[in-house]
């Protein structure tokens, strides 16, 4: 089967790349698998647990290139489009070179749509924008900069129609300004930013029309605070980079990358997918996969999830020394220890590191703190008698006696 082809793709490129942050893939009943976004971060943010995957050989985890999200769409003929829309040139360029010819080899009548994300040079990504579109590759890096441009278009045909596939790159207010204007000479705020974008489209809404873009959505009546977000995401002061639901609504799919955990914008049909490997400790535990997207006729989507497993996964493993070494395993772990009683530093890491031979962190919840709250007395100044049986602390009379004729003898008295 065609997803199955796919999965064994990503697997293999997983072989070769290190996480993951946004890639949907776009295939065409027309199969299309769209691309939400891939991501960058540094190598020191690579934890190591990007490892291996089922279908795959061995992550490299130096190279620090991150996919967060793959959506696969399926229409009725038998030709695909991929739509990565995130980073991608966070890494070298071999890397995405891998990523590029792997999905031709899964689907060599694929057409592939890339965008740029928050961490990308845009305008590199766009440097050969003209000679990819030969071999069917949209790659666009920079949103519209002039009057007359527009979000990038792709048209694509099956038995029900036409499927138009909107790519809109990572977006700041200050990028599009010359084109929407300004609010009394300041930026729009990201939201309005992104409205003022998509109004500028003709779009035919009796056609199917899919969103590709990288940003931070909220669901409709929702704060940002309610949003659980993982450590390995960059956030903005404010949540200034909020975009609400509510722009999504012309489209029949929205395809998000940005969000490393799934997650639905209100609906089926806007989705993150997340990424196909945790790399933070904050998705220990979460589920992983590629979302399958099949549409036919206009207002008839549906979806399910392709789980990805790790062969190593994330785990947090919580207790007493000895109870920690009795659930030794092979996954990339951090260990939480909760014993009360000092422990032999030396002894018990080797013992951990025996157990667990991918140990990632060992914390310890009891370990004795200082008591920063204790209160300190003022200072009091005091005649040397005094100071001497207060620090004796319990002298008796003849002691006391003693104790002064010495400090006469020193003072000459």
């Amino acid at each position: 089967m065609l997803h199955c082809s796919l999965l064994n793709q990503l697997g293999k490129l997983l072989g070769v790349l290190s996480a993951s942050a946004g890639a949907s893939v776009i295939t065409s009943t027309l199969s299309a698998i769209d691309a939400a976004s891939v991501a960058y971060t540094t190598p020191q943010e690579a934890l190591p647990f990007a490892t291996q995957f089922k279908t795959s050989v061995t992550f490299v985890p130096k190279l620090a290139f991150f996919f967060t999200s793959f959506q696969f769409f399926k229409f009725i003929k038998i030709s695909c489009a991929y739509c990565p829309a995130g980073t991608l040139l966070g890494s070298p360029n071999a890397i995405v070179s891998a990523f590029v010819t792997s999905l031709k080899e899964a689907v060599p009548q694929s057409t592939i749509m890339m965008i740029s994300g928050n961490h990308d040079s845009a305008p590199r990504i766009d440097c050969f924008r003209q000679v990819l579109l030969k071999q069917n590759l949209y790659m666009v890096g920079n949103p519209p900069e002039k009057e007359e441009d527009h979000i990038e278009r792709i048209t694509l045909n099956d038995t029900y129609g036409p499927v138009h596939f909107y790519l809109l790159p990572f977006v700041k207010p200050s990028m599009v300004k010359n084109i929407i204007g300004t609010n009394d000479g300041r930026n729009y705020s990201y939201s309005e930013t992104i409205k003022k974008l998509i109004e500028r489209e003709e779009m035919n809404t009796k056609d199917r029309n899919v969103l590709i873009s990288h940003q931070f959505y909220l669901p409709v009546n929702k704060k940002a605070e309610d949003i659980e977000r993982t450590d390995s995401e960059i956030r903005t002061a404010g949540n200034i980079d909020e975009v609400s639901g509510e722009v999504l609504l012309p489209f029949d799919y929205a395809a998000l990358g940005h969000i490393h955990k799934p997650m639905k914008v209100g609906s089926d049909v806007y989705r993150y997918c997340g990424t196909p490997l945790p790399y933070s400790m904050s998705e220990a535990g979460q589920d992983k996969g590629i979302i399958e997207i099949e549409m036919k006729e206009k207002g008839v989507v549906e979806t399910q999830v392709l789980p990805l497993k790790p062969l190593h996964d994330l785990r947090i493993i919580e207790g007493e020394l000895k109870d920690v070494l009795s659930q030794s395993c092979d996954d990339f772990v951090r260990v939480v220890l909760t014993d009360k009683q000092d422990l032999n530093i030396f002894e018990m890491q080797e013992k951990l590191k025996n157990a667990f031979p991918r140990l990632l962190e060992i914390r310890r919840e009891n370990i004795r703190k200082n008591n920063y709250q204790a209160v300190v007395k003022k200072d009091v100044k005091m005649d040397p008698f005094s100071l001497c049986t207060d620090f004796l602390n319990g002298v008796d009379e003849e002691e006391k006696d003693l104790l002064q004729d010495i400090i006469n003898h020193v003072k000459g008295v």
